[in-house]
């Protein structure tokens, strides 16, 4: 497992990711009252008094995927990490295609600094079809070092041709990634040429592994910006 220092940059990413809890909206049973309860105290900041009607709400109902989650989620604020960590485990184990819970606990790795798995969680909870924050998960694939590859939007600002090397601005600021010999590079279906690729224009880069000079390479780029 690697270990390293969180960036004030996805630190920022994930308060702003949980600054939103489940609303009142779910069905009036005695568990769905508790539920509803730590909801809204979660929203006013009450976050320990969240965790104490999560727990009652699991009390009556021990298969109850939705406060395994939520419960994780407070529980991240509070910094209980590892605690948050088996509630979204909980939730995923009563629900495996709990979207939302990968997206929960691959925030929990990050605030850990345990990006792998951070990276692999969020990349699941994308898979499932949760809209994941694309800045979060580019911080965290820059970040830690992985061998998962990882498309991140960036925008150019500088190309070197003599190192085969782009400078680009991204969401923990500059990047400099390796342009490999058989980079595949398009613009609406047509090729290019590294040299075609100016300061300013936005595109969209596959991240591979990093190599011995710790810059990520690539051997795609996609002119332009996500759909």
């Amino acid at each position: 497992m690697f270990k390293h220092k969180i960036t004030p940059a996805v630190r920022a990413l994930i308060l702003t990711i949980l600054t939103i809890f489940p609303s009142n909206l779910y069905a009036q049973n005695p568990e769905a009252e508790f539920l509803n309860k730590g909801a809204q105290l979660a929203k006013d900041g009450k976050y320990s008094e969240a965790v104490v009607a999560f727990d009652k709400a699991i009390a009556l109902n021990s298969n109850y995927a939705i406060a395994y989650f939520d419960r994780g989620l407070a529980n991240i604020k509070l910094d209980e990490l590892n605690q948050a960590i088996s509630d979204f485990n909980r939730a995923i184990e009563l629900k495996p295609d709990y979207a939302a819970a990968y997206n929960g606990r691959g925030i929990a790795y990050a605030q850990k600094q345990e990006y792998p798995e951070s990276l692999s969680d969020l990349l699941k909870a994308k898979a499932l079809g949760f809209k994941v924050n694309e800045g979060l998960l580019a911080a965290v694939a820059l970040t830690g070092k992985s061998n998962i590859a990882i498309e991140i939007e960036a925008r150019i600002i500088n190309v070197d041709l003599s190192n085969s090397t782009l400078d680009l601005f991204n969401p923990l600021g500059n990047a400099k990634v390796k342009v490999l010999s058989e980079a595949v590079i398009t613009k609406d279906g047509s090729s290019l040429r590294l040299s075609d690729l100016r300061e300013g224009d936005m595109v969209v880069v596959r991240l591979e592994d990093k190599n011995e000079e710790g810059n990520y390479m690539t051997k795609k780029i996609t002119f332009g910006i996500k759909k």
